[in-house]
């Protein structure tokens, strides 16, 4: 189980998860529910019995990158198992058995992205499109040819996606110009312009703001 459009896991989820565990089985059931950070108060509420009692050859595993937003009385309930972070050359190998190389996506970015985790790297590899215009905008804005066309037709792709996507397409970006500036492609002022605007465009974003027009404001704010 995880997160209905990357936002949120509902209590008619982890109701399906309890049927689910009801039902009888040799050799026994496991669940896991992903992103448990991101269950409701509902649904959260509505898993504490079956955690607290769980049916017999049951194993339910519950992934987070960040405990503290559990409720209290479901870490209670579990125990506790801490994984290390993968080196580069892993998240590379793993990366490459899943087919990254084929798609034509550049590894050392990914590999950047990961920061220790796939979850990122693959949720890209799963939707290449998000890489892909995170590309078109870093070419549109180094190109010395103010591309009104380019950026507006951009603009309206990127307007159909869902928030959480419009933020990888950000972390994907600040990979690539943080690059370029340390290879002096990129200007710092151009850098520290484009950390500051994309946090004023994730947050007006978030608010509800008009995402094609966002991102337009976006680009022409860091090539002025």
């Amino acid at each position: 189980v995880s997160p209905e459009n990357n936002k949120e896991i509902k209590i008619d989820q982890i109701r399906d998860i309890i049927q689910f565990l009801k039902l009888k089985s040799k050799t026994g059931k496991v669940v896991i529910i992903e992103n448990a950070e991101k269950m409701n108060i509902e649904a959260s509420n509505s898993l504490l019995k079956t955690l607290e009692e769980p049916p017999e050859k049951t194993l339910i595993i519950l992934t987070t990158s960040n405990i503290t937003k559990l409720l209290p009385t479901i870490v209670s309930r579990t125990l506790k198992v801490k994984f290390s972070l993968l080196t580069d050359e892993e998240v590379k190998e793993i990366l490459k058995i899943k087919g990254a190389v084929k798609k034509n996506i550049d590894m050392d970015i990914l590999v950047s992205l990961a920061e220790g985790s796939l979850c990122l790297p693959e949720k890209i590899l799963k939707n290449q499109a998000l890489f892909n215009y995170a590309k078109d905008f870093f070419n549109l804005l180094i190109s010395k040819v103010n591309h009104i066309e380019g950026i507006i037709r951009l603009a309206e792709l990127i307007d159909k996606l869902e928030y959480e996507d419009i933020k990888v397409i950000l972390t994907i970006l600040d990979r690539y110009i943080y690059r370029k500036t340390l290879k002096g492609k990129i200007s710092t002022e151009l850098y520290e312009r484009f950390i500051s605007e994309s946090k004023l465009l994730d947050r007006a974003i978030y608010k509800g703001v008009k995402k094609k027009l966002a991102f337009e404001g976006f680009y022409f704010k860091l090539v002025s």
